[in-house]
């Protein structure tokens, strides 16, 4: 005989419920939610703001471009400049032709190019320095605010390359020949092809103290390979490859020191982030009053007479720098955008 079993009233009851309610939901949709994007309680908009936490890694100090990368997404490592696929970002322009100043100890610009290449013998290409000397931080710094300034006059700016310490934060790259790098060096510098089995070695540090030059220091046609040069014990890009007995400077191979600073925003001669500046004070009293009008603030803007500079830089600039406590308030106002 087969037992019919039997289900409590309250177990019953609440499946019929959930029943009903799965009914409801699968028939109903919800309302929008109309979030407001204003503060709910304020009685005056405000402008928006956006704070800023800035850390100080010591990996900013490495090279932008490590050679073991891959900076455009394609899959493949680059671990050789490539103009052809890559504009490699910093201080130089990559459309403008360099020399080397000898006398001012700087770069300046010589000539434009559409290419990349430079056809004057002691050229070097703007985009070929921004993949040799570009550290992270210098990259940064661009972005923020146009970039260190070791002159900033009314008539006159100069970038520099950051401080580079004589340790594990130097780096260097090496040129070998066409078919093992894959471009041409004297369409992009001032050197020749290296000689037949050698290289040349490029090597970014700043020598003894940070109040010296910031270098990019060329070693032509050398037995050396670059690790040689670099990768040994402190202090490295130094005189000495291999140990500190073993001179770098072997038959013809000599050092080379440029000094990584660069003539900006020179008249007809222009880079991408260069602009003219507008005239009069109202728009730095604007750029206070969205920053807030505190002492610090006022006294910064009361150097504006001296300098017209766009308002997107300038609020950029010195919000950065006084958050930073990094800047006086008698240093020079930027003439760069970023």
């Amino acid at each position: 005989m087969k037992t019919l079993r039997t289900f409590p009233a309250i177990a019953v009851a609440v499946n019929m419920l959930a029943t009903g309610l799965l009914a409801i939901v699968s028939t109903s949709q919800a309302a929008p939610l109309n979030l407001s994007d204003n503060p709910l309680f304020a009685s005056q908009s405000a402008p928006p703001l956006t704070l800023m936490t800035m850390g100080r890694d010591h990996k900013l100090y490495y090279e932008a471009y490590n050679d073991a990368s891959d900076l455009n997404g394609d899959g493949v490592l680059d671990t050789t400049y490539k103009p052809d696929i890559i504009d490699y970002y910093g201080y130089f322009g990559s459309n403008i032709c360099y020399v080397y100043a000898v006398g001012n100890n700087r770069f300046e610009p010589s000539s434009a190019t559409t290419d990349k290449r430079c056809s004057g013998s002691s050229e070097w290409s703007g985009d070929f320095l921004n993949y040799l000397t570009t550290s992270r931080i210098d990259a940064l710094r661009k972005v923020f605010y146009g970039g260190t300034r070791s002159v900033d006059t009314s008539s006159e700016t100069v970038l520099e390359r950051s401080y580079i310490p004589q340790d594990a934060h130097s780096w260097g790259k090496e040129y070998t020949d066409i078919a093992t790098n894959g471009f041409d060096i004297r369409e992009y510098s001032s050197l020749n092809l290296p000689v037949s089995g050698h290289r040349h070695l490029f090597a970014n540090t700043t020598l003894v103290s940070e109040n010296d030059a910031p270098l990019l220091r060329v070693l032509n046609d050398s037995d050396f390979r670059v690790w040689e040069w670099l990768s040994k014990e402190r202090p490295v890009a130094g005189n000495s490859c291999i140990n500190g007995g073993t001179s770098c400077e072997q038959g013809a191979s000599r050092i080379t020191d440029y000094v990584v600073r660069v003539r900006v925003c020179v008249s007809g001669r222009l880079e991408a982030n260069c602009q003219a500046y507008p005239n009069g004070t109202a728009n730095l009293s604007a750029c206070c009053k969205a920053m807030a009008k505190t002492t610090a603030c006022t006294s910064v803007c009361s150097l504006a007479p001296m300098r017209k500079i766009p308002l997107a830089a300038y609020c950029v600039k010195m919000s950065v720098l006084l958050l930073t406590k990094s800047m006086p308030m008698t240093a020079p106002i930027p003439r760069l955008l970023a």
